[in-house]
């Protein structure tokens, strides 16, 4: 791997050299590259103890000064191309400041084109959307409900994947032993259900929670209509999907056995 790497800083353009590969191979080009990394490898790794796990344990209690001293090869090379990477990590750290100070500038440049506020871009920050349970027609004379069921799953259910399913979750089924988790509308375990939330990609995980700030499923995707959604939100058809918080924990506790994960959570 480290042979490939080198490979490919031999060939980076003139404004993208690395020095210290360039002054390890002595500025060769080509054929002959392969011939100084080839070299430049069998120094590296005839002059280093790095390879003895005891020795690398020894190394952490070294100091800095103490751990150049021993003049060991891989971290002799390392170090200089850390002096590189520190300049790269300046100027980095210049352009990002730099940047800092213009965004908002940027910003104010959008809303004044938008005439008005923007829609918030996702930035690492926590935040919060809202919208119903909802089922959707695609086309005409066919229409999706907003929730499915374990019956769903079991209906499906080929032995392949993608729709394969554990046994001890047929079993589940054929028995009827639903407990707390059975919804009384349903007459059975709720699976998914779909939502108007407008999501995207780094989404799947998101709790969704009701009125009353309860916890009631997870967003895991999108119906094959929200593809577009990143670009156009279309309220007649796109949904997230999310699964019910009801089969999480009727898997966690009917299927798995999970019961000491269960009063971790302190679930009621």
């Amino acid at each position: 791997m480290l042979k490939y790497f080198l490979m490919r800083a031999v060939d980076l353009p003139d404004n993208q050299r690395i020095e210290t590969v360039d002054a390890a191979l002595q500025g060769a080009r080509g054929p002959e590259a392969e011939k100084k990394i080839d070299a430049l490898l069998d120094g590296l790794y005839a002059g280093t103890k790095l390879g003895s796990p005891e020795e690398r344990l020894r190394m952490f209690d070294l100091s800095r000064e103490d751990l150049l001293k021993a003049g060991d090869s891989f971290v002799d090379f390392a170090v200089a191309l850390d002096k590189e990477a520190k300049t790269l990590e300046d100027r980095e750290k210049t352009m990002q400041g730099a940047l800092q100070r213009l965004s908002p500038r940027l910003m104010e440049a959008f809303m004044l084109w938008k005439g008005g506020n923007l829609y918030p871009d996702a930035n690492g920050t926590m935040r919060l959307t809202y919208g119903t349970a909802k089922g959707y027609s695609p086309r005409d004379a066919v229409s999706y409900k907003y929730i499915t069921s374990l019956a769903g799953v079991v209906e499906k259910y080929t032995g392949e994947d993608p729709f394969d399913c554990p046994k001890e979750l047929l079993a589940l089924h054929e028995s009827l032993d639903f407990g707390a988790y059975e919804d009384a509308e349903l007459g059975d375990v709720p699976v998914d259900f779909l939502s108007t939330c407008d999501i995207t990609g780094g989404n799947s995980g998101s709790p969704i929670m009701n009125g009353k700030g309860e916890c009631i499923g997870a967003a895991f995707d999108g119906n094959y209509e929200s593809i577009s959604s990143d670009y156009l939100f279309i309220k007649e058809t796109t949904r997230s999907i999310n699964v019910d918080s009801r089969y999480i924990l009727f898997i966690m506790d009917k299927m798995s056995g999970a019961k000491r994960l269960l009063d971790e959570m302190k679930v009621r």
